[in-house]
């Protein structure tokens, strides 16, 4: 879809004659990503006669319109992507062909941080304000009101003070643990994950009266370990599971009876 505006867009009309033409064939040919195939037959073919294009043509007009892929066999546009569809959704069925493309041409998203490969090379080619917006997930550039509140929430929560009168070891184990709080905040990538792992100046007094609420019934190597089970396992609570709280209580009251 081409937009007759950006004869009058400065960006687009600052290029040569030939360079415009180029750009224009090339979204002809694009696929769904915004990627066409390095095929000199194919693009003459649109551009029609003219001055010879090379693939040096590529360089002079700048990644503000046009990198090479990995492989040096194809191209990327840009802009074409953001200037398509605005903000992509994993949920539209119209943008299936869209995700098809993108696996395609850069794999699968992570499983473990949601991070896309494919904003991972715009970020690398400094192109990233061009890459199209994910519904409901941040994956670098603009900030959404969602992460906003997540990072805004995680930064309040350095002004809780830990208790120096904790014992050591449960003590280190809160440090480490807010500090583990604040990591998975600063990783969502998507907007159930950002609600999920919400950390706020009240959530971390309450964990703290928490401990110190379990600290009166379990020995500080317990309630250590149950904190950094809850950070290996990525727990949401410091309540322990059933099982876990009665070996803790079989083991306090083993060490009761020594």
């Amino acid at each position: 879809m081409l937009d007759a505006n950006r004869w009058r867009d400065p960006d687009f009309s600052s290029l040569s004659f030939k360079h415009r033409a180029l750009l224009i064939a090339l979204e002809c040919l694009a696929d769904k990503a915004g990627v066409v195939d390095w095929n000199l037959d194919k693009i003459h073919a649109v551009v029609g006669d003219g001055p010879e294009i090379t693939r040096l043509d590529i360089h002079s007009m700048g990644a503000d319109h046009v990198v090479w892929m990995p492989d040096g066999c194809a191209v990327l546009l840009s802009q074409f992507m953001k200037a398509q569809y605005g903000t992509l959704s994993r949920k539209c069925p119209a943008h299936s062909p869209v995700w098809q493309a993108i696996k395609k041409w850069w794999g699968e998203r992570e499983s473990i941080h949601h991070q896309e490969p494919f904003k991972a090379f715009f970020a690398e080619k400094l192109i990233t304000r061009h890459g199209p917006l994910i519904k409901d997930e941040y994956q670098g550039g603009e900030v959404p009101a969602w992460k906003i509140r997540a990072l805004e929430d995680a930064e309040l929560v350095k002004a809780v003070v830990i208790p120096e009168a904790l014992p050591q070891c449960v003590y280190c184990a809160v440090k480490d643990m807010f500090a583990w709080r604040q990591r998975m905040v600063d990783r969502a990538r998507i907007r159930t994950e950002g609600e999920k792992w919400t950390w706020t100046k009240e959530q971390a007094e309450h964990d703290i009266e928490q401990i110190s609420s379990m600290l009166r019934t379990y020995t500080p190597e317990s309630v250590e370990a149950q904190i950094r089970n809850m950070i290996r396992g990525t727990s949401l609570y410091l309540n322990p599971p059933k099982p876990f709280r009665s070996n803790l209580l079989s083991q306090n009251k083993g060490e009761n009876d020594e």
